[in-house]
């Protein structure tokens, strides 16, 4: 289970471990540890690591640090042909003036789980007054056209995002329900001015599925 090809320490992701990992990696992703300014010899870890399993992904709900009331669902505003992970958007949250990503977990054109954000760390995306409870969560699309298309504004939609990843956030959002009773889940869309996404009716969804 979360197993990746060039891990630093071990192929077997520890969700325990995660939390110091990514403090170190983003360490060195904002120069704080460099080669010259590295006294205790520091690799720098392997993060974002794929949740391969249901059982993984409820075993780590299980052990939410925070108290979590809120799942907030986003749109990564790409196109639909655009397989994006989390180290690229990462990388564009940080041209954005993030020190790092900021979704806790993404939702990958083929249903993969991809982890972000520590959960333990509050994402700094607004609404402000919903951080310190929350999880959000990238959807990979927004632009139910491919790259390259005219005015693409007029093209974001639910319709972007594939089956694999509506089944695998039924299951993160059956699961959640379980955990936490009487939590909530929106768009981003709904408790933000000025942003539609993750361009469906979240609250309806949730409605039809699972209540």
């Amino acid at each position: 289970k979360g197993k990746t090809q060039d891990a630093i320490y071990d192929n077997v992701f520890e969700l325990d471990k995660y939390p110091s990992e990514f403090e170190t990696f983003a360490k060195f992703e904002t120069g704080i540890i460099t080669p010259t300014n590295n006294p205790d010899n520091l690799k720098k870890p392997v993060v974002f690591q794929t949740c391969d399993s249901k059982e993984e992904l409820l075993t780590e709900m299980r052990q939410f640090k925070r108290e979590i009331k809120t799942v907030i669902i986003h749109s990564t505003e790409t196109f639909k042909n655009q397989n994006i992970t989390a180290e690229m958007l990462n990388t564009e949250h940080k041209e954005n003036g993030f020190d790092h990503i900021q979704y806790h977990y993404i939702i990958r054109r083929d249903g993969t789980v991809q982890r972000g954000l520590p959960t333990t760390l509050a994402s700094k995306l607004d609404p402000k007054e919903y951080r310190d409870n929350s999880v959000n969560i990238g959807l990979v699309g927004g632009i139910d056209a491919p790259t390259g298309t005219e005015a693409p504004n007029s093209f974001r939609s639910g319709s972007s995002f594939t089956r694999a990843q509506y089944t695998t956030l039924d299951m993160f959002l059956s699961m959640y329900y379980k955990l936490f009773p009487g939590g909530e889940v929106y768009g981003h869309g709904e408790l933000v001015d000025g942003y539609n996404d993750p361009y469906f009716d979240v609250k309806g969804y949730v409605l039809r599925k699972f209540r």
